[in-house]
């Protein structure tokens, strides 16, 4: 009786380390190879608060690669307030690699935010290029231009 408890822990054991062994090369096996993604770099610009129209105006960001500065068109960019991150606008890259957008001034405590911190420029990466965000400031202006 002892030998056989014994060789059914054995078998149990060996068959154990058997399955998870299996399941450990399949899960090998079946994971997405890694892929270099290009680095980019991204600038933001100047965009104006206009106080009486509300509006937010000119939110810019050039997207460039890193390795051969050539700008890089198709992504999408989201701009943001600083800090708080409460969505103003996005745009896509044009074949220059600039995104832009006007918007409505955001609402709330995020007017003098804005003003004294400016905004964000993000893309968030996208597997071919790399994710990359820069700050953009605020000139005011009173009118509508």
């Amino acid at each position: 009786m002892k030998n056989t408890l014994r060789r059914m822990s054995g078998v149990l054991l060996g068959t154990a380390a058997l399955t998870a062994g299996t399941f450990a090369g399949t899960a090998q096996a079946g994971q997405t190879p890694h892929r270099d993604v290009v680095p980019v770099t991204m600038e933001a610009y100047q965009g104006k608060v206009l106080v009486l129209s509300r509006q937010l105006w000119n939110h810019r960001a050039d997207v460039n690669r890193s390795d051969n500065g050539a700008p890089v068109p198709g992504l999408r960019v989201v701009f943001t307030t600083a800090g708080s991150e409460e969505f103003l606008c996005d745009a896509f890259t044009d074949a220059n690699g600039t995104a832009t957008c006007d918007t409505n001034l955001p609402s709330g405590l995020e007017v003098a935010n804005s003003v004294a911190n400016g905004y964000e420029a993000h893309f968030h990466g996208d597997g071919t290029y790399a994710p990359a965000a820069a700050d953009g400031t605020y000139g005011v202006g009173v009118g509508d231009i």
